[in-house]
């Protein structure tokens, strides 16, 4: 994570709005995502309901994950985008996991 994030710092872009943002922003933690399962209509998103969790199995948590997102999907109870991302790297040691998805309102 140190590694990515200093790659990004050397982006005059990014140090440009990280410069701003240190200004506005009282940073509570930076986590590093990567996507295990993705899917719906990001453009129909209007809200998103996300939880930090500690999944101790991630193959089991993952296929019934994709098992009730794809079950939702095939019924027309999704209207926006679902998702799950496994924290690779970060501040807060008791998260390794942000499912995600638009609730129906």
């Amino acid at each position: 994570m140190t590694q990515s994030f200093g790659t990004m710092n050397q982006c005059r872009e990014w140090s440009d709005v990280a410069a701003v943002l240190s200004q506005h922003a009282d940073f509570k933690s930076q986590q590093l995502m990567v996507t295990l399962a993705a899917g719906g209509d990001y453009t129909k998103d209007t809200v998103y309901v996300v939880w930090q969790m500690n999944i101790t199995d991630e193959a089991a948590y993952l296929a019934a994950y994709e098992k009730l997102m794809k079950g939702r999907s095939n019924e027309g109870g999704m209207t926006g985008a679902y998702g799950l991302w496994r924290v690779q790297g970060g501040a807060n040691s008791d998260v390794t996991m942000w499912p995600f998805r638009v609730p129906q309102i």
